[in-house]
C-alpha cells in the first residue's frame, strides 16, 4: 500500500508525507501497546522534553510543521 502511494506521488511530482519512514525511528513505531493502532500520546506537546520525541503524535505533528515550511519555501509565502 506504501510503495503504491510513494509511487503514485512520484509519478505525478506531488509531495508526499509519508509518516511510515519516521514511524520506523520510534519505540513500537509510535503506536500504543493497547492496539497498535493509535499513536502514543504525552501529557503536552512540549518539544524541549526529550521523551516526547519517542512518542508517535508529537513526531507527526512535527514532522507536519517542518513538512509545511520546507513547501512554502519552496512554492512561496502567501502574499510575497
Amino acid at each position: 500500500n506504501n510503495l503504491a502511494i510513494r509511487a503514485i506521488a512520484e509519478e505525478y511530482q506531488v509531495p508526499l508525507f509519508d509518516f511510515d519512514l519516521v514511524a520506523g525511528t520510534l519505540p513500537g513505531r509510535g503506536l500504543g501497546s493497547d492496539d497498535d493502532v493509535h499513536l502514543t500520546i504525552t501529557d503536552a506537546n512540549d518539544y524541549t522534553l526529550p521523551q516526547n520525541f519517542q512518542r508517535g503524535y508529537p513526531v507527526h505533528d512535527l514532522v507536519i510543521l517542518m513538512t509545511l515550511y520546507q513547501l512554502l519555501n519552496q512554492v512561496g509565502w502567501p502574499g510575497e
